[in-house]
C-alpha cells in the first residue's frame, strides 16, 4: 500500500440500511484523518488558540497533556472526520 492510501477492503450491507466499511491504510493516515476529526470539533471560537499538531512538532516549547480515550470514542472521531472528508469530495464532485 502507499503512503497516504486508503483502500477499501470490505462493504458490508446491514438489515437496517446502513454498511459496515472495513478500510485498509497506514498508521501515518490514520494519524492524519483523527487530527483533521479532532480539528473538526473546536468551536470556531477556540479555532485561534487551539493547535492541533501532528506528531512531528517539538513539544519542548509547547505545554502538552496527555489524555487516554477509550477505543470507542478514537472511531467515533475518525468516523466523524471521514464522513466529513466525504461530504466535502461529493460537494467538489457536483460542481464539476
Amino acid at each position: 500500500m502507499k503512503d497516504n492510501q486508503i483502500e477499501v477492503v470490505e462493504i458490508k450491507e446491514n438489515e437496517d440500511g446502513s454498511a459496515t466499511v472495513t478500510l485498509e491504510l497506514t498508521d501515518e493516515t490514520f494519524s492524519m484523518i483523527f487530527r483533521e476529526g479532532i480539528r473538526l470539533l473546536i468551536p470556531d471560537e477556540y479555532k485561534d488558540k487551539i493547535m492541533v499538531c501532528a506528531p512531528d512538532i517539538n513539544f519542548d516549547k509547547i505545554k502538552t497533556k496527555t489524555v487516554e480515550m477509550p477505543e470507542e470514542e478514537i472511531n467515533a472521531i475518525f468516523e466523524y472526520a471521514i464522513i466529513n472528508i466525504l461530504e466535502k469530495y461529493i460537494e467538489q464532485e457536483q460542481k464539476k
